[in-house]
């Protein structure tokens, strides 16, 4: 099972035809999903494993740089030994895109030797005008390299980052400002 989801996932299908084979007697089954009933079922927990996403997302409004810095969750309250001893324990870069359900960011090239084996994340950033740093745990979904860059994409973990909803609502509120910047343009 996926370390991202936390509960099975059930949906209901007809079977189309049931192939029996062997002395053993192994079923093979074909299944028909009826889409409309499958759309419902499936969770947002769903929509991550089939990859599918689940939020629109937003450029950073133009000429706006947000930094980001990314760290590993384990690195929080760690001594300055354990800091040195491991190495570089967090990166900074640049905020790529954000939605409700992640971020996406550049970092630079080494980052992937700091983050290759990590999947969770913490993330801080501010988002303009700023009212303080938003800092969320996040799941690395993928990396890319992008010429001398790392792209990673980063879903929030609702459970695992501290007071999320207003956290949530200032991103809401960003995305907003964004969206109607864009809107300007294009009919500017």
């Amino acid at each position: 099972m996926a370390p991202w989801l936390r509960t099975p996932i059930e949906v209901a299908a007809n079977v189309v035809s049931r192939v029996e084979s062997g002395t053993s007697r192994i079923y093979r089954y074909r299944l028909k999903f009826d889409s409309d009933e499958l759309q419902k079922r499936l969770t947002r927990e769903a929509n991550r494993v089939r990859n599918q996403r689940t939020a629109n997302r937003v450029k950073p409004a133009s000429g706006a740089s947000v930094a980001v810095t990314i760290k590993s969750p384990e690195a929080k309250g760690a001594s300055e030994s354990l800091a040195e001893a491991s190495g570089d324990v967090s990166e900074t870069g640049c905020l790529k895109d954000i939605s409700t359900g992640g971020v996406g960011v550049f970092l630079s090239r080494k980052a992937e030797s700091v983050f290759a084996e990590t999947e969770l994340v913490e993330i801080s950033f501010e988002l303009p005008p700023s009212s303080g740093p938003l800092t969320l745990i996040g799941w690395i979904r993928h990396r890319r390299l992008k010429g001398n860059r790392m792209s990673y994409g980063i879903e929030f973990d609702t459970e695992l980052s501290d007071n999320f909803a207003p956290q949530l609502d200032r991103i809401i509120q960003y995305i907003v400002r964004c969206q109607e910047q864009e809107e300007v343009t294009a009919q500017g």
